[in-house]
């Protein structure tokens, strides 16, 4: 190879690093951009946030346009940390303002989708919130954070259904270990279930949701009040209702 065909290689190989570089440090940068706003909307930094009431609009703003693009990037730990941190700061604006009705319910379903939010992050990322910080899951494989996508294709077809429903299943149980106490009882478990899929509906927790209120109906506990809100919900879902 000539000197000229190596100094153009070289040079090709160079101009691609740098590009590479450049556009990893925007999508940091503006990642950070993002967070520094939900943080000036969790700390009031400005008089559009000095109420709490305007800090949890804010927030549910936040999580619908700017929250939204975190699923499809690179983040890192600390990165989350600090959208936790900012989710904590507003339950304690919700303990301060008490149970009063002319906004409990909102602030209740916002903190619901951020939750959901930060849940889903962690889970596809491999990573638990504990109170010393963020960890990596000690058990969690190659093969958990690959189950979530596995399960959406439950209903595609393939030979292999019976491997597919012991998977699910498999996923029930991580859910159960890595998300939940274990003095949970299984009725605040399906409650939480219900919750998260009126926010965001999802296969896995439609799946988990549905054996949680059999199990508990076999087992004589009164489940119809779940199972109405189910019910709605998959109306929900089948006919487009958000």
């Amino acid at each position: 190879m000539k000197l000229k065909e190596v100094l153009e290689n070289l040079k090709k190989s160079i101009d691609s690093f740098l590009e590479k570089t450049v556009r990893k440090e925007e999508e940091e940068w503006m990642l950070d951009q993002k967070i520094e706003n939900l943080e000036d909307i969790a700390l009031g930094k400005s008089k559009d946030y000095w109420l709490i009431k305007e800090r949890f609009k804010g927030l549910e703003n936040w999580l619908k346009v700017e929250g939204a693009e975190f699923n499809s990037k690179s983040i890192k730990k600390t990165h989350i940390q600090r959208m936790i941190e900012c989710i904590e700061r507003m339950r304690d604006y919700k303990e301060i303002l008490g149970k009063d009705e002319r906004f409990y319910q909102r602030e209740e379903k916002i903190l619901l989708q951020a939750n959901s939010f930060i849940r889903e992050n962690l889970r596809r990322r491999g990573w638990e919130y504990t109170p010393l910080g963020l960890v990596d899951f000690v058990q969690l494989d190659e093969s958990l954070l690959k189950l979530k996508e596995e399960i959406g294709a439950i209903d595609k077809g393939g030979t292999d259904l019976k491997g597919r429903y012991q998977r699910a299943l498999s996923y029930q149980l991580d859910l159960m270990d890595y998300f939940y106490k274990p003095k949970d009882h299984l009725l605040t478990i399906l409650d939480y279930q219900l919750k998260n899929l009126e926010v965001k509906p999802s296969k896995e927790d439609e799946f988990f949701t549905a054996s949680l209120i059999y199990y508990l109906k076999q087992n004589r506990y009164k489940v119809e009040p779940y199972l109405e809100r189910f019910r709605k919900i998959l109306r929900q879902k089948k006919i487009g209702i958000d």
